[in-house]
């Protein structure tokens, strides 16, 4: 985590947990969903939780730059610490970089498809990536999945607040609209040296071992 500001961060854990919704006294958990077809077969090479290239010419990778930051707590709001959270999603193409996915070959060179992080003992994870581009039937999203002790204990899937995809795609909408807001960023724009990123902050909630 090295190649980003991480002020912005290192501020944002402690407002998390309060955002989320409670329920009966606990806090809801993060809803679950679907892998997806595209959970990469082919590991990248590099899977740290920067999935932008840059080099000294400047950002290679292209698409709108976004920054994940985000917390793992339990429903009982106690932060969990290292615990790993991946994301995979399409580049700005809407391509994956599962080798079956189709386009393949247009496949944006310079986007890691996929990373991962570890919570620090705060619970904190982030990740720089791009805005993901859209494929046939489906509306813009990334996918999140969480280990805790090696064991997978979430998989679910992030949406875009005010997508026009979002009223037409199946998946988003067998959720409930607690359901939906509950795995709903909403990124809100900030001025960087390589010109307009944006940022969203979310918290994962997993269940009480």
């Amino acid at each position: 985590m090295t190649k980003f500001d991480r002020r912005k961060f290192l501020a944002a854990a402690p407002t998390l947990a309060l955002s989320a919704p409670v329920l009966a006294g606990t806090i809801a958990t993060t809803p679950k969903q679907i892998e997806g077809p595209f959970y990469p077969d082919e590991l990248p090479l590099d899977q740290d939780n920067d999935l932008i290239c840059e080099d000294a010419t400047g950002l290679k990778t292209q698409g709108q730059i976004l920054h994940m930051y985000g917390a793992v707590f339990n429903e009982n709001a106690k932060p969990l610490s290292a615990v790993v959270v991946e994301i995979w999603q399409a580049d700005n193409y809407g391509i994956y970089i599962h080798t079956e996915t189709p386009n393949r070959e247009d496949r944006d060179p310079y986007f890691q498809g996929f990373g991962r992080c570890m919570t620090d003992k705060h619970g904190r994870f982030m990740f720089r990536t791009v805005m993901p581009g859209l494929y046939e039937g489906r509306t813009q999203h990334v996918h999140l999945k969480v280990k805790q002790e090696s064991e997978e204990v979430l998989v679910t899937q992030l949406y875009f607040a005010g997508h026009h995809g979002n009223k037409d795609d199946g998946v988003f909408n067998m959720l409930s609209a607690a359901e939906k807001e509950r795995l709903t960023l909403y990124p809100i724009p900030f001025d960087t040296p390589y010109g307009t990123a944006y940022e969203a902050h979310f918290p994962v909630v997993i269940p009480a071992s």
